[in-house]
C-alpha cells in the first residue's frame, strides 16, 4: 500500500529529505540578509536588471553567520546547516561579483581575507622592552 500525500517528495524519501534541507537553508539565507540590513527577496533577477543585493551584501551577510559560528561551539555538528548556509552567502557572493569579471580576483582575496582574518586566533598586543 502507498501512502499519497500533497507534499512534493514522500516523506522519508531522500528527495523529502533533501527539499526539507533545502528550504532550511533558504530561510537560514533570507534570516542573515536581513540581519545586515537587506531585503532578500531583492536578490532575484527576473527582468535581467541589476540585483539589489550585491557582492558585498552576501559577503557582509556570511561574515554575520560567520561570527556566530565563531562565537559558539563551532565543533560541534550543530554548527554544520549554519556553515553551509555561510557557503550559501559567499556563493551568491561570487556569483554576483563575477558578473564584473575584471574585478573578481581582487574581491576572492579581499573576501578571502576578511573570512580568514575572522577565524584567525587574536595575537597578544606587544609591549616594547624596556632598557633598565
Amino acid at each position: 500500500m502507498t501512502e499519497t500525500s500533497d507534499r512534493p517528495h514522500p516523506v522519508g524519501t531522500a528527495a523529502h529529505d533533501a527539499a526539507g534541507v533545502e528550504a532550511g537553508l533558504a530561510r537560514r539565507v533570507d534570516a542573515a540578509l536581513r540581519a545586515v540590513g537587506a531585503d532578500p527577496a531583492a536578490g532575484a533577477r527576473a527582468d535581467g536588471a541589476a540585483p539589489a543585493v550585491d557582492a558585498q551584501t552576501y559577503l557582509a551577510a556570511a561574515a554575520h553567520v560567520f561570527a556566530d559560528v565563531l562565537r559558539a561551539d563551532c565543533s560541534a555538528r550543530t554548527s554544520a546547516i549554519d556553515l553551509l548556509v555561510v557557503d550559501a552567502l559567499v556563493t551568491y557572493a561570487f556569483e554576483r561579483a563575477a558578473d564584473d569579471p575584471a574585478t573578481v580576483e581582487e574581491y576572492a582575496a579581499r573576501a578571502m581575507a576578511t573570512l580568514a582574518g575572522m577565524a584567525a586566533p587574536p595575537t597578544a598586543p606587544t609591549t616594547a622592552a624596556s632598557d633598565p
